[in-house]
């Protein structure tokens, strides 16, 4: 019962009950009251213009100048059906009585002025009677039982036709109710479904009321609004996203550059400084081996420290490499094609038969600005890198050179420009993240003690950066490792031919 009254069906039909209930009764009390009151107008009426038909005919007949006459015309009053009771009346004196319901006395007691006075189921009727000079009094009593019965009998077809009445506004009230909480009900279900996320579903109706289509149109432009606000909170959520991991990894590229350039000249004035005593230790260990005998124990001694210094000239010199910068003319047009062929050229003859070396060159992108040395050092130094990552179980090293998007430069922290991207990459063990983020600063090396000084990229770092380009890893674990190298394009005015 409580579900039912917290339906639009349920409390429809509740209300119309309820009206129903308060208004039938007094409907059937006004239409029983109408009937009762026809009926009895009609039976009155009849009543007294039968009476004064009666009367008629003895004030104009001959009917009083004869007993006979006047018996027989009472006796037809009784015969008729409904008469109970005749009685004539002359000065006082009755000179004619007949009861017909027994149980009467046959004593007029009062005339009933309308149907049902008395408290008796008969209705009397007294009326004067002139004939010539004599005054009578017709005094004539009707049954009133057959009118009561005949109410009655309408009583009932009221009362089937009121509850049929009531059963039929009841179900109709539900019918309606149902039909318009229908497009409510499917409204409500397509609303949470969009509420759960399937905000493609449209919410309309194909109901004819008119309020209820202008309700699901406003529902319309409501989700669309809202489907539209939140799309827009999406995209801007995953522009704050993107963002904030290209502010991330902007900051994290620039720590690193500070860093390096930190480093760099850390290195470059400990390099200078180191160089500076080295040049006399090799000079007089040089001298030294000049002035003994080979056979001597103290020559070889010397060699080798004249090795070890020479070694340690050539770390000095690769510190100093790290920290050049170009020369005042800075970077000039160059071919970078040149220079990847002939270092792949080398690489190609002493590789061993497992390592694959593919090359896709975008000749359209062959004019950068940089140096041919360095360069040649750069693409070196990642090639001999990659072939050390694969290692002897052999795989593939790939060089692709292709224009830079705008993205991509941007993603690599540089500024906006025109630029050209040399990607090489390894199918080799690859780098955690830890190992990923220092790579490029200088004396780092996974390498075993005594087989690496960790200068190899950060002297590329080091190269790049002084070109206007920027280098960037991307590498996981057993996937292998690719390193980007972004320079600046040129543009020639003559064209390079291949």
């Amino acid at each position: 019962m409580a579900s039912m009254t917290k339906s639009l069906a349920g409390r429809f039909a509740i209300i119309v009950l309820g009206v129903h209930v308060v208004l039938l009764p007094l409907l059937y009390l006004q239409l029983d009251r109408i009937v009762s009151n026809s009926y009895q107008e009609m039976f009155v009426t009849e009543v007294r213009t039968y009476a004064r038909i009666v009367v008629d005919e003895l004030e104009t007949g001959s009917v009083l100048e004869s007993e006979e006459h006047t018996r027989n015309l009472l006796e037809n009053i009784l015969l008729s059906g409904e008469g109970l009771f005749a009685e004539l009346v002359e000065g006082g004196e009755v000179i004619y009585v007949r009861v017909v319901l027994p149980g009467q006395t046959g004593q007029f007691l009062r005339e009933d002025f309308k149907f049902g006075d008395g408290d008796d189921e008969i209705y009397y009727l007294a009326t004067p009677v002139v004939h010539g000079q004599r005054e009578l009094s017709l005094r004539i009593g009707f049954d009133e039982r057959p009118l009561r019965s005949q109410i009655e009998r309408t009583r009932r077809p009221i009362l089937w036709s009121l509850a049929i009445y009531f059963v039929v506004a009841i179900l109709l009230a539900m019918f309606l109710g149902h039909r318009l909480a229908r497009p409510l009900t499917a409204l409500q279900r397509t609303s949470r479904r969009v509420a759960q996320g399937d905000t493609e579903l449209r919410l309309a109706t194909d109901s004819q009321i008119r309020e209820l289509r202008d309700l699901a149109e406003d529902l319309e432009r409501m989700r669309a609004e809202l489907v539209d606000v939140g799309q827009r909170l999406k995209s801007e959520m995953r522009e704050r996203e993107r963002d904030a991991v290209q502010r991330q990894r902007l900051e994290e590229q620039l720590q690193g550059r500070r860093r390096l350039e930190t480093v760099g000249t850390l290195a470059g004035g400990v390099a200078h400084e180191i160089n500076n005593v080295l040049v006399p230790i090799q000079l007089y260990t040089e001298m030294a081996i000049e002035d003994l005998d080979e056979s001597s124990a103290t020559r070889a001694d010397l060699l080798r420290v004249l090795e070890n210094a020479r070694r340690a000239k050539r770390i000095v010199s690769d510190v100093l490499v790290f920290t050049r910068r170009p020369d005042e003319k800075g970077p000039q047009p160059m071919d970078l094609v040149d220079v990847v062929r002939e270092v792949l050229e080398i690489y190609r003859r002493v590789a061993p038969s497992n390592l694959r070396i593919e090359e896709r060159l975008d000749l359209g992108a062959r004019q950068v600005l940089g140096d041919a040395a360095m360069l040649n050092q750069v693409v070196t130094n990642l090639c001999s890198n990659a072939i050390l990552a694969i290692g002897e179980s052999g795989g593939l090293l790939s060089v692709v050179l292709a224009p830079a998007s705008g993205r991509e430069a941007a993603a690599a922290g540089l500024p906006p420009g025109d630029y050209v991207v040399l990607r090489i990459r390894d199918t080799g063990h690859g780098m955690d993240e830890i190992t990923r983020k220092k790579i490029f600063e200088p004396f780092f090396t996974t390498r075993p003690a005594g087989q690496g000084t960790g200068l190899g990229l950060s002297v590329v770092h080091g190269m790049v950066d002084s070109l206007g380009g920027a280098v960037t890893v991307d590498s996981t674990p057993a996937a292998g490792s690719t390193f980007s190298v972004f320079l600046q394009r040129a543009r020639w005015v003559d064209t390079v031919v291949e």
